[in-house]
């Protein structure tokens, strides 16, 4: 009977995680859509929701799964804190709550049944299928998002930063010595313009080499020659004609049209704002309204906004509610003793992961990109793949105690 219902439970999270697949892949198109016909908030919403009523379903259909260690009971126990911090400051709306508190929430809840779940050694066999798939479809839409975009910036120009999922398929690439994959990866993350990518995949990179070097000399040797006339290739390329590099050839510009004035540290800190794409002016902005050490070691509660003025763009926002900037995120709203111990927690499941296993060091490599791509950008609790990984590469380091 406990048999038959362990194998129900398998089959509803193959059907969470099919549709997990399903939204992530979706979400990049959907999105670039959004933006082409002005509805960007609206698809947005749409991918959001979605994720977090199946995340529900699955909490709750996997509930008798939950288990919490003391680093989990103790991050959900800050969690409420900053929940009734927030109604003490008046920053309470729905909107928020779902971004602040139920989606830090239910990543916590999501590693406590995964790792749960997988435990048991006839369930390994689904990560290994929901990873084939992941790969592929994510990175079958993030083509389509890219081509895409080129065929729509000819009708109306658009934003060019795009986030299509491209990380998983450039390490399965370097994992499987695929250097054609490697190279098209790189041309795809170069044309989505966004710089947080490109540095992640150079962390992705070395991260690799750091832990699982095992490229053999030829190898080593195929891939410089390939690197080589890829290089060879772009030089006679004219890059002022693709769209998603105007970004950042817009920001040298900018920078070199700041005027000097009698007040260079206005001009240095204008000069920063452009090369950090306005992350610098969040920062100045949020520490102003941390009044004293409390505020930092407690936070300023759910919903915590910020009044924000950019000081090169004329753009001003009484009411700023995130700093893309993670770490500083996760201090002004939850405090540091939260914002230390989720990066504890996070990092000993990484390093107690047993790297001898292909498929933790690539859920292992994966999460550190994620961590990387969160310094440019506060998507740590948003991104549905963290958590699976986390779960999973405490389930596998189970596995290989026993």
């Amino acid at each position: 009977m406990s048999k038959l219902k362990f194998t129900t439970r398998i089959e509803v999270y193959e059907l969470y995680l099919l549709l997990l697949i399903v939204i992530v892949a979706i979400d990049s198109p959907l999105n670039l859509l959004g933006t082409f016909f002005d509805n960007r908030e609206i698809t947005t919403y749409v991918v959001l929701y979605s994720i977090i009523f199946i995340d529900l379903l699955f909490i709750f259909l996997n509930r008798n799964k939950i288990t919490f260690n003391k680093f989990e009971l103790l991050l959900i126990f800050l969690l409420f804190l900053s929940f009734f911090i927030g109604l003490k400051n008046g920053y309470f709306s729905i909107r928020r709550l779902v971004g602040d508190f139920v989606n830090p929430l239910f990543f916590i809840l999501k590693i406590s049944i995964i790792r749960n779940l997988f435990s048991a050694k006839n369930a390994q066999h689904i990560v290994s299928e929901f990873l084939k798939k992941y790969i592929k479809w994510t990175f079958i839409a993030g083509l389509l998002t890219i081509v895409m975009f080129y065929i729509l910036s000819r009708y109306r120009s658009m934003y060019a930063g795009l986030t299509p999922v491209l990380h998983p398929y450039f390490l399965w690439s370097i994992l499987k010595n695929n250097y054609f994959g490697v190279i098209v990866s790189i041309v795809l993350i170069l044309l989505t313009g966004k710089r947080g990518m490109m540095i992640s995949a150079i962390f992705i990179f070395v991260t690799k080499f750091l832990l699982n070097s095992n490229i053999t000399f030829k190898g080593l040797i195929l891939f410089i020659i390939s690197l080589s006339f890829f290089a060879l290739v772009i030089s006679q390329i004219d890059f002022s004609s693709i769209s998603a590099l105007d970004k950042i050839a817009f920001t040298f510009e900018q920078a070199k049209e700041i005027e000097i004035t009698s007040k260079p540290d206005d001009s240095e800190l204008a000069v920063l704002e452009i090369f950090t794409a306005n992350r610098s002016a969040e920062i100045v902005s949020v520490l102003a309204k941390m009044n004293g050490p409390v505020d930092f070691i407690f936070g300023r509660g759910i919903g915590f906004t910020y009044p924000y003025e950019s000081m090169v763009h004329d753009f001003s926002n009484p009411e700023y509610s995130n700093v893309h900037f993670t770490p500083l995120n996760l201090i002004t709203k939850y405090g540091l003793i939260f914002y230390l111990v989720f990066a504890f927690y996070t990092a000993s499941i990484l390093f107690k992961g047993n790297k001898k296993s292909k498929t933790s060091l690539f859920l292992i490599i994966m999460c550190i990109s994620i961590i990387v791509d969160s310094f440019f950008a506060y998507v740590i609790f948003v991104i549905p793949f963290f958590p699976i990984a986390l779960g999973f590469i405490q389930a596998n380091c189970k596995l290989s105690s026993k």
